[in-house]
This record gives structure tokens, C-alpha cells and sequence, in this order.
């Protein structure tokens, strides 16, 4: 049934218009438009409408957020809550701020860009979209103005990184630093390309790590942070994890109830030998196991949550390792006793083609991260697998195979 909205109750408040009906069941229902968007001669309750959508624009007053409607044709246009937000409450100066919402949900977020902990960081307050949003929106505009300034241009340019792993640098072997900056640098290009796409993580392989304890460490970034994370997995079991927040770390074993508790407020490298662990300290500390079946468990281990310090990135130079120590390398990476033993025929014709180095980069690439393509190291476009010490291919461009008299040429 269509409802003529001439002499219906009409009105407007902050750039919406509303036209008020009654419904069947005696409860008023208002139709709401957009800034800019007239009201049309008549509404209906049909499958064009439906209840509330987007967020609730006006104060706490008549309208009841419960009952009001949005015509979904003109609400898909879209609303610009930005500007919206701009025209009746002004950004506080000297903030950079963003005003978010999603298609659909009522909910708005605003988020602040500001540097501290040694790194960018965006805050977020979330304003509830069935409620007066503009009082919600002054107290967060107060809290970024007293606590997030924008950062400036140098802070803008800044890549931060723990001091564990700023620290692990000073142990990475010169390859695996090169291999590290050309991965910063192209994390950089992406993102001024793609600022909202995911990156690519990095693994370096321990045998590019001075000391024998590390088996693997794994450098991530975030679209939305400037900060590289990383993953350390230690040939023991024992492990370390950054995140946004903090750092995990597990130590593998059965340990006592002293000992867990007593490892709160102590310092990190009282429990893991690792570059840079005496710069963090235990918050919190707890066993935990993986249950198998009700009344046991197995793989005990210790988890450790510590708080974590930044600095600036800086990626040392390296020094270039002697020919000899390349070969060695080698000798444990690929042959009879090697971690690479057996391959799929064929492969081995593409991998003596590369020289030491490039070959040592090659495998500890495959090893670390289980895949490479030859491509990236200036070889065919082939890239190879491995799920364990055999190496397979994953793939291979295909090519046209010659007639015969191109091979043979014309024979009379």
C-alpha cells in the first residue's frame, strides 16, 4: 500500500528528511533520506524497504531509533559521513583523523594516526550507530586532541622494529641482510601503490644466522602499521612472536609452579637465549599443554607474554663471508648428505647454472619457506617445491613444442 506523503507529518534535522507513517499495528514508522535526496510523493512497505540501516543521524529525541526505516535505493547511493561529520562537528586541529563506516552497518569508526611507542599507530574509537552519534563523536574528538597528535614528516617516514629484532640483525649474515632490504623496499613501493593490500612476509633461514640455535626467523608488516613484526622459531622448539601489542614466546617443557610464577616482572632473557631479550620484561606467565584426550595432554610448554620496546630500523651493511663458508653452507644444504638429498629429475639442470651464492640464497629460500621461483633470481620461470628434503617442481611456464623440420630442418 502506498502512502501519499503530502499530508503526513514531515520534517528534518541535520540534512535528513523524514516523513512519519502508521503502520498497521498502530506503531509509527519514519522514512529517512539523505542529504540531498527530496521526499517522494508517496512511501510503501514494500520489499523495497527495510528496517534500519546505516547509522542513526539524529539527537535523542522524538524519532525512536527502533522505528525508523531507510529506503534501500536511495540509501545504496550512499551517504557521505565525512562530510556529514565535518559540517556540524570540525576535526580538531592538529589530529589526523579518518571517519569510517562499512556498507550496511550501523556502527562508525573514527581513527587517529599518531606516533608513539617509537612507531605510527592508529587509535580507534567506535561510535554506536543507535545512538546520538555527535556526543559521542565530541568526547572521542577530545581524546585525540589531548593524547594523539598527528605525527610529523620525519615521523611519517619512520619504519619501526623491536629492539629484539634490531638486535638479531647484528647476527644476520650479509646475504640475509640483502635479501631483508630488498624486501623493506619493496614492502615501501607497495604500499604508496596499494596502501589497503596485504604484504608478503620474509623468511630467512637459520643457516644465514650466526649462532646454531635459530632455525627460521620471519619478518612481517602490516598496510596499516609502519612497523616490521618478527617470528623467531629456535631449533629446540622454543619460540618468539611479536604482534601489535606485545610479544609471545613458549618455552617447550614441564616447568614448576615456582618457577612459572616467579618468571613474572623478571627479564625475558632469563629464560631464552636470544639477541636483545634482556630489553623485555615477563607480564604474564603460564603453562599450557595440547589435551589429547580427557584427563591427558602432551607438548607442555611455558607461555610467556612480554612487553616490547621500538627503535627505528636500521639495516646493517654486513661483511661478505669467504668463499669457503659459502661452499660449506652448501655441502649442508644440497648432495648426499645435505638437507636436500633427492630431487625430481631434471632439476638440477636449472640449479648448477646459478653460481655459489645466488644457489646458497636459492635453497635457503626453499628451505625457509618451503617454494622459490627461479624466476626472481634471474633463472627460467620454474618454481620449485619442497614439502621436506625432496624438491619437486611447483611449476613451469609451458612452451610450444617445434615440428619436427624445425628440429631436423627440410630433408628431401
Amino acid at each position: 500500500m502506498k502512502h501519499p506523503t503530502k499530508d503526513l507529518p514531515q520534517g528534518s534535522e541535520r540534512g535528513f528528511r523524514w516523513v512519519r507513517v502508521m503502520g498497521d499495528n498502530g506503531m509509527p514508522f519514519h522514512f529517512t533520506f539523505p542529504p540531498g535526496e527530496e521526499i517522494p510523493e508517496t512511501v510503501s512497505f514494500d520489499s523495497h524497504y527495510t528496517s534500519h540501516r546505516g547509522p542513526f543521524p539524529f539527537s535523542d529525541g522524538d524519532i525512536e531509533e527502533s522505528t525508523c526505516l531507510r529506503h534501500v535505493s536511495i540509501w545504496n547511493d550512499g551517504v557521505e559521513w565525512s562530510s556529514w561529520f565535518d559540517g556540524l562537528l570540525p576535526r580538531p586541529e592538529g589530529c589526523d583523523i579518518r571517519i569510517e563506516s562499512a556498507y550496511y552497518e550501523k556502527d562508525i569508526w573514527l581513527r587517529a594516526t599518531t606516533y608513539r611507542r617509537g612507531r605510527i599507530e592508529t587509535v580507534t574509537r567506535k561510535l554506536d550507530g543507535t545512538r546520538d552519534l555527535l556526543p559521542q563523536a565530541r568526547e572521542a574528538y577530545a581524546y585525540f586532541e589531548r593524547n594523539c597528535p598527528a605525527p610529523t614528516a620525519d615521523e611519517r617516514k619512520h619504519v619501526a622494529i623491536s629492539t629484539v629484532g634490531q638486535a638479531l640483525l647484528d647476527h644476520v649474515l650479509k646475504e640475509g641482510l640483502d635479501m631483508l632490504r630488498e624486501w623493506h623496499v619493496d614492502s615501501e613501493e607497495r604500499l604508496v601503490k596499494h596502501p589497503n593490500h596485504g604484504l608478503p612476509s620474509l623468511s630467512i633461514d637459520g643457516m644465514l644466522v650466526k649462532g646454531n640455535s635459530i632455525r627460521k626467523i620471519t619478518f612481517t608488516r602490516r598496510s596499516e602499521h609502519r612497523q616490521i613484526l618478527i617470528d623467531v622459531e629456535f631449533e629446540d622448539g622454543h619460540s618468539y612472536q611479536e604482534d601489535e601489542k606485545g610479544a609471545t614466546t613458549l618455552i617447550k617443557g614441564e616447568y614448576a609452579d615456582a618457577l612459572v610464577i616467579g618468571a613474572k616482572g623478571r627479564q625475558l632473557s632469563c629464560y631464552l637465549g636470544m639477541p636483545g631479550a634482556d630489553s623485555q620484561t615477563v607480564r604474564t606467565s603460564r603453562m599450557e599443554h595440547d589435551k589429547i584426550s580427557t584427563g591427558s595432554s602432551t607438548n607442555p610448554r611455558m607461555r610467556l607474554r612480554t612487553s616490547v620496546a621500538n627503535v627505528t630500523l636500521e639495516i646493517p651493511e654486513g661483511e661478505d663471508e669467504a668463499d669457503e663458508d659459502v661452499m660449506s653452507h652448501l655441502d649442508d644444504l644440497i648432495g648426499p648428505h645435505g638437507y636436500f638429498s633427492r630431487a625430481e629429475a631434471g632439476i638440477m639442470t636449472h640449479l648448477e647454472k646459478f653460481p655459489p651464492r645466488l644457489l646458497r640464497r636459492i635453497l635457503t629460500v626453499l628451505k625457509a619457506e618451503n617454494r622459490v621461483d627461479l624466476e626472481d633470481h634471474g633463472g627460467p620461470d620454474i618454481r620449485l617445491k619442497s614439502p621436506g628434503g625432496y624438491i619437486s617442481i611447483d611449476f613451469a611456464r609451458e612452451e610450444k613444442l617445434p615440428s619436427p623440420r624445425e628440429i631436423y630442418g627440410e630433408r628431401s
